[in-house]
């Protein structure tokens, strides 16, 4: 039985940052709250789905959970942050030029009354809290350095052609972020 204070909630922009994310988890116990999902369930569902999730008789250790939009993850994640302080999150977006940084910040600002987040590296950014939540910003954005990087389209195709290229990507991408990444959704320890 996994700890709920060792579970982990991941907030992505969307489907790919998710597909992402599952293939770095290959193996590990975890549920995909996919948009689908979402948006069969009213807003009081969605803390439902985390609520279930965190419930120790779930074997689960991670939550990946598609926001459909970096506004509705960066809201998401502001309210979640001030109302469930048990929870561990990690939260994955585009950058875009840093728009999504800043857009970050004042959102942040709005809901919780204070600038949340320390830089750690240009991609990487952490709550100021004792659990040090990490917010990942990957540049320019992940549809685009899969493209840079694998001469691939990972838009075009159904869910396993997409899933097919983001492997692909894995395989010969040296983006600084991806270590990171992988080791902030896998430590044992909270946040």
């Amino acid at each position: 039985m996994v700890e709920p204070s060792k579970k982990v909630v991941i907030l992505c922009e969307g489907q790919h940052e998710c597909f992402l994310v599952q293939k770095l988890l290959e193996g590990q116990p975890f549920e995909y709250a996919s948009k689908k999902k979402i948006q069969d369930t009213p807003r009081d569902g969605e803390i439902k789905i985390i609520k279930e999730f965190h419930r120790p008789r779930n074997n689960s250790k991670f939550l990946i959970k598609d926001e459909d939009g970096k506004d509705k993850c960066i809201k998401t994640f502001c309210e979640l942050y001030t109302n469930c302080t048990l929870y561990n999150f990690v939260v994955i977006l585009d950058a875009d030029r840093k728009r999504t940084l800043r857009k970050f910040r004042k959102t942040a600002k709005y809901i919780t009354k204070m600038d949340i987040l320390d830089k750690i590296e240009d991609y990487k950014f952490v709550t100021k809290d004792e659990k040090k939540h990490p917010v990942f910003f990957i540049s320019p954005s992940l549809e685009g350095i899969v493209k840079d990087t694998t001469n691939e389209n990972v838009d075009n195709g159904k869910q396993d052609e997409q899933k097919r290229k983001l492997e692909k990507f894995l395989e010969e991408s040296n983006a600084p972020w991806i270590d990171p990444l992988y080791s902030a959704l896998t430590s044992a320890r909270s946040f």
